[in-house]
């Protein structure tokens, strides 16, 4: 079922293209979480500050300048 649902999902055909994508998307979701990071560090916020706060940060910062 959960390699159905996981097929479904993100268009993959069998088995085979299972691990690719699986592949993609760790890389995917590991190059965002960098970004966040650095976005994060780039306006003076920790590194546990939400994304919202992250958003109005960039927001603030944009109409400041």
């Amino acid at each position: 079922q959960v390699c159905g649902h996981f097929s479904k999902l993100f268009e993959v055909k069998g088995t085979e293209g299972m691990m690719p994508k699986m592949n993609e998307l760790y890389l995917y979701v590991n190059e965002q979480q960098n970004l966040i990071k650095v976005l994060k560090s780039m306006v003076g916020l920790p590194a546990d500050a939400t994304t919202h706060q992250l958003l109005s940060a960039m927001i603030l910062n944009e109409l400041s300048n």
